[in-house]
């Protein structure tokens, strides 16, 4: 009775060993298919139609949505103006406005905000991509992370036919001179793999010694552009 128990208990424990090493295996994967979810926003604008509305047209313009500011009746502002809350206006040239001067620590900022802001912007300036061409490279890429989670795995080479006999080891071709076609084939996709290779190292601008990018980093008041993509990949 004991043993049996014993057993049971066992039992119960190997089940909630299992399944808590399959939710963490899910969880694992699940975490390398979402990635970084901060890489996943997407910012898309579209056409907006305005309805005409001539009611609302009328009014603006008979003012009627416009009150005297602090009883001058001479000063109209709009209702919902933040202004009808002041008493008073100080005026422009009363007193001069010295520039702030800014910080270290507001100019490092300032750079790694214009780092986030135009990175994208100075690959495709490197590239040589005009407005157009870039905001289409966005759109393929982004069409490509959509869709990636919905393709399937590459598929699985045919499994070589089963040995019939010593002669079946040997390609021949009635129409050729007697030579394996399949070599020819293996070299032209080597070939193709290493045109991708090379085509994907040419637009690779990713590269933090690229003394391109700096110059036009630069354009957009980023100063140490190869230092900051080190430190990003480095994150």
């Amino acid at each position: 009775m004991w043993h049996e128990a014993r057993r049971s208990e066992k039992k119960v424990h190997d089940m909630m060993d299992a399944a808590r090493k399959r939710a963490q295996r899910r969880a694992i994967y699940l975490a390398k298919r979402r990635g970084d979810p901060i890489q996943s926003i997407q910012a898309v604008g579209s056409r907006y139609r305005v309805f005409r509305d001539d009611g609302l047209y009328q009014a603006t313009e008979d003012q009627q949505g416009l009150i005297p500011w602090n009883g001058k009746q001479d000063v109209m502002i709009d209702r919902f103006d933040g202004r009808a809350l002041l008493d008073f206006v100080r005026e422009a040239g009363s007193r001069s406005v010295r520039p702030h001067k800014k910080t270290e620590e507001e100019e490092e900022l300032e750079e790694f905000v214009n780092f986030e802001r135009y990175r994208d912007l100075i690959k495709h300036r490197r590239r040589g991509f005009s407005d157009e061409e870039g905001l289409q490279h966005v759109h393929q890429e982004l069409e490509a992370k959509l869709a990636a989670p919905f393709l399937g795995t590459r598929t699985q080479p045919a499994q070589p036919p089963a040995n019939k006999g010593t002669y079946s080891q040997v390609g021949f071709s009635y129409a050729g001179n007697g030579k394996d076609n399949s070599l020819d084939a293996d070299e032209d996709d080597v070939d193709d793999d290493e045109d991708d290779e090379d085509e994907e190292e040419e637009f690779d601008s990713n590269d933090s010694d690229d003394e391109g990018m700096e110059t036009i980093a630069k354009q957009f008041g980023i100063k140490r552009y190869g230092w900051l993509v080190y430190m990003d990949k480095k994150a």
